[in-house]
């Protein structure tokens, strides 16, 4: 049912832009919209109850941003709910800001952005996603110069997620590129799914990615990420290849390497599922490289390649509500309150009746 009522509130909203013509209306309007209805969710998304148990038995991990949040709300018997709100407040602001820096074509990113699987995953895997949203702006900030606000974004984005320090390097890597090498780049990708990464994560002896093969999470991915692979690769191509003039602005060399760096992981992870937690933190650029270069292409019709666009993942959105990876379908909705009001054996009988029901 949400998933119905999501794709029809943002549809009344879009409208309501249009009619009123009032673009910053529909992006305002949808934060809100997120933050009220995502914001105050209970037992939603595949990782909250595991987050739920973190807090009420005072687990403390090494990522002391995330679990100094915890302590101060838990030692005050505060609402989780509170500290789930949080998070997706912070989570939800750095994206729209750093989506509403990227392209002037604000209202479509938005839109885009949200249907995407990216807008889901932030709902269970609450850590490395506020990790994300920090990512991409220290991104954006390394690109355009702006070195202390960068690092000052890694910095916090370490204190929640340590998978980040793995594509710091990344940040440094920006050799100017021509349309031809990203072109025929691109077109090798195409082989990424055969390659079987763990030979190199074993080589390189990568703990934190090393420590899974062998497990439960060392599978491949589904044919359903294969036919999503594919297709927004072949977009990919067909941008670079019928892209206007050349890759020149900061903006560009930006888009391009984050687009690059998003179909390497993701190319990567299909012999290895643990790969693609890599590829989230350029994951944002599947729909930011696409609306950033939609008008700005050799093609006869925009409204055409828009239209596919948007059907593109409206198609995804409707595979997602089928699939329902994160666990969205249960979602529940419950108001904020100060305190936490069930007791530490209730909240343990939800936490097992999410897993075992």
């Amino acid at each position: 049912m949400i998933w119905v009522i999501h794709f029809i509130v943002v549809h009344i909203l879009l409208l309501i832009s249009i009619n009123i013509k009032n673009k910053k209306f529909f992006i305002v309007s949808t934060f809100i919209y997120s933050l009220f209805t995502f914001g105050q969710r209970w037992m939603t998304g595949e990782d909250f109850p595991g987050y739920l148990l973190y807090y009420i038995i005072g687990f403390k991990g090494p990522e002391f941003g995330y679990f100094s949040l915890q302590d101060f709300f838990a030692d005050r018997n505060l609402y989780f709910g509170l500290l789930i709100f949080l998070i997706y407040f912070i989570t939800l602001f750095n994206n729209y800001k750093f989506i509403s820096k990227t392209t002037a074509n604000t209202t479509l990113l938005i839109y885009l952005y949200m249907f995407v699987e990216l807008y889901f995953m932030q709902m269970s895997q609450i850590r490395q996603f506020i990790a994300v949203s920090f990512f991409i702006n220290a991104y954006f900030y390394f690109y355009h110069k702006n070195m202390i606000k960068g690092v000052i974004y890694i910095l916090i984005s370490i204190t929640f997620h340590f998978s980040v320090l793995l594509v710091i390097p990344l940040l440094f890597i920006k050799f100017k590129l021509s349309k031809k090498f990203v072109f025929y780049t691109l077109l090798t990708f195409v082989l990424l799914p055969l390659i079987n990464i763990k030979f190199f994560i074993n080589i390189i002896g990568i703990d934190m990615y090393s420590n899974y093969i062998e497990s439960v999470y060392d599978t491949g991915l589904s044919i359903f990420h294969y036919f999503r692979y594919y297709l927004i690769l072949s977009i990919a191509i067909l941008f670079v290849y019928k892209l206007r003039g050349s890759i020149t602005s900061k903006t560009d060399q930006m888009m391009i390497y984050g687009m690059l760096f998003y179909i390497l992981f993701y190319g990567l992870s299909f012999n290895y599922a643990p790969v693609l937690r890599i590829s989230y933190y350029f994951k944002i650029f599947e729909i930011t490289f696409i609306v950033y270069y939609i008008n700005n292409l050799y093609l006869n019709s925009y409204k055409f390649i828009k239209s596919l666009v948007i059907a593109v993942f409206l198609i995804f959105y409707l595979a997602i509500a089928y699939i329902d990876p994160y666990n969205i379908t249960r979602y529940d909705f419950e108001p904020l309150k100060l305190y936490q009001d069930k007791s530490y054996m209730e909240l343990r009988w939800e936490i097992e009746k999410f897993y075992y029901e």
